[in-house]
């Protein structure tokens, strides 16, 4: 799922990440191959924060997956730290 403003995606990353639910999941593939994660209680100025940087790890240019496949500058091995 795409969105064309930047504060449009961090509202549902906000959303999705208080209370997270298959019909609103943001890339629903995730949620087959890993199901569901917990909801996380922060206060909304650190959740923003943490959507915010979400949102500017994403890379289109990248594809999905793991390894330098997905989002920002990937999560496989001796990526652990940015």
């Amino acid at each position: 799922m795409q969105f064309q403003k930047k504060e449009d995606g961090i509202k549902r990353i906000m959303a999705f990440v208080k209370l997270p639910d298959k019909k609103n999941a943001i890339d629903p593939q995730a949620i087959a191959r890993f199901g569901l994660m917990a909801p996380v209680v922060l206060p909304d100025n650190e959740l923003r924060a943490v959507a915010e940087w979400v949102w500017d790890q994403y890379n289109p240019n990248m594809g999905r997956g793991f390894g330098g496949q997905g989002m920002g500058r990937g999560m496989g091995p001796g990526r652990m730290n940015p």
